[in-house]
């Protein structure tokens, strides 16, 4: 997909939207992520006549526009479990975590996908017994920052700076191909430092 601004305002952001088949879509997008208004000239209007494939078309040009208006404009349009810059706060934090921390925030978790394979580790949560006849078993945790999006953004621009001094650019681009993954995989931890990121579990997650 292509993306260009077309005009902004206030409250709003127009954006012109190409999507895969070469249709065009003309959106606006409320600085908080709301879809004002979406004008297309390849599919049906009314969303029950459009096939899946149209309808998907459509939503995704819509998420396309607002991501792009997230980038170029740095507005909060994208909701946080899309947001690139929230996810890669959440990841940072729990690599902050120390040994005890991440047992407080991901023991449960962790014991209950391991008891699957393991037989020694006894599953912390009561699941109906026809869950473990399915082939694939997905555990989702939901997590949230305290920290306002700002803050995750300065953190995770601080993360970047750390790693990728001239220094450590200079020793990457000058190494051999068969040592270049394990210095990458050690510049990072040899500059890490503690941030004091606010990482809670959601209630009742599981």
């Amino acid at each position: 997909m292509e993306a260009t601004i077309i005009g902004k305002d206030e409250v709003d952001v127009g954006v012109e939207v190409v999507d895969g088949s070469r249709v065009e879509h003309r959106i606006v997008v409320g600085h908080t992520g709301e879809i004002k208004s979406h004008v297309q000239d390849g599919y049906p209007d009314n969303p029950s006549k459009r096939t899946n494939k149209e309808d998907d078309a459509v939503s995704r040009a819509r998420r396309f526009a607002r991501y792009h208006v997230y980038r170029e404009k740095g507005y909060d349009t994208l909701p946080p479990a899309e947001n690139p810059d929230r996810i890669a706060g959440v990841l940072l934090a729990i690599l902050d975590l120390d040994q005890a921390e991440f047992e407080k925030y991901f023991g449960t978790l962790c014991r209950q996908v391991g008891s699957r394979d393991l037989p020694d580790v006894e599953p912390p949560l009561d699941l109906p017994p026809e869950v473990y006849n399915e082939q694939f078993i997905v555990y989702h945790q939901h997590v949230y920052l305290n920290q306002d999006l700002e803050t995750i953004q300065q953190e995770i621009r601080q993360a970047g700076s750390e790693v990728l001094t001239e220094q450590t650019i200079q020793e990457l681009v000058t190494t051999d191909s068969q040592n270049f993954f394990s210095k990458a995989a050690f510049l990072p931890r040899r500059r890490r430092r503690k941030r004091r990121w606010a990482l809670r579990p959601l209630e009742g997650s599981s």
